[in-house]
C-alpha cells in the first residue's frame, strides 16, 4: 500500500550524522511480547500496515498520528525547529508522490 500523499525518502545517514540523535530514539528496545531478532531492524518488521497481534502500533502510527499532530518524526523535526534548527512539519515536505 503506497502512502496517500506519497512516500517519505528517509536518509538515514543524513539523519544519523547531521542531527546525530542517540539510535535509540527511532530505534527503541523491543518488547517482550514482540522480540526482534537483530539488534537494529526495520520499523516494518513489527509494525505492519494493519497492527497484527501481538503488535498494537501500525506502522503509520509508529511515526505519527493520522493528522501529523504528535509522533516519532514530527516531534523531532518540531524540536528541531525549536532550536533554530531547519527541519520540515509539513506534510508536503517529506512526503512527495516522486518518492512512492
Amino acid at each position: 500500500m503506497k502512502a496517500a500523499l506519497g512516500g517519505v525518502k528517509f536518509e538515514h545517514k543524513k539523519h544519523a550524522t547531521e542531527r546525530a540523535p542517540s539510535c535509540d530514539v527511532c530505534h527503541h528496545a523491543s518488547r517482550p511480547e514482540k522480540p526482534s531478532a537483530v539488534p537494529q531492524q526495520a520499523c516494518s518488521a513489527c509494525h505492519t500496515t494493519v497492527a497484527a497481534l501481538p503488535m498494537k502500533t501500525k506502522l503509520q502510527a509508529a511515526f505519527h498520528n493520522p493528522t501529523a499532530a504528535q509522533g516519532a518524526c514530527i516531534d523531532c523535526h518540531k524540536a528541531q525547529n525549536a532550536q533554530g534548527k531547519k527541519a520540515p512539519v509539513k506534510c508536503l515536505d517529506c512526503h512527495k508522490k516522486e518518492n512512492s
